[in-house]
């Protein structure tokens, strides 16, 4: 039997989430707490974007086809805290919720824009 065919449908999850993740920067053991703990927000993070992706195709569309500010932008706040590589960083905000962290990435992408 392959492996793939004897995973969980969570482990399977998970290694989707982890699919093309840069790797965590720390000591040895914030990395090995800070996993985990990415695991689990980012497919938070993604069930939400699923979410408001759901909610969006209900709305009319712009004019211009293009997406709605607020999904563009949230995209690219999940795509920031993809982009986290402090394993302290996760460490840090490992009791935040999903939607907490990216509004916090979606303020800082707004931010670094201005």
């Amino acid at each position: 039997m392959q492996e793939a065919e004897t995973q969980s449908p969570r482990t399977t999850q998970q290694n989707i989430t982890q699919v093309g993740l840069p790797e965590l920067t720390g000591t040895p053991e914030e990395i090995a707490q800070a996993g985990p703990i990415r695991t689990q927000l980012l497919m938070q993070a993604d069930d939400l974007m699923s979410q408001l992706r759901s909610q969006e195709r209900c709305a009319p569309l712009l004019p211009d086809d293009s997406p709605p500010p607020a999904i563009a932008e949230a995209e690219a706040g999940l795509q920031k805290l993809r982009n986290q590589m402090d394993a302290a960083w996760w460490i840090t905000h490992q009791n935040d919720s999903a939607r907490q962290l990216l509004e916090l990435t979606i303020l800082l992408a707004r931010n670094e824009r201005r």
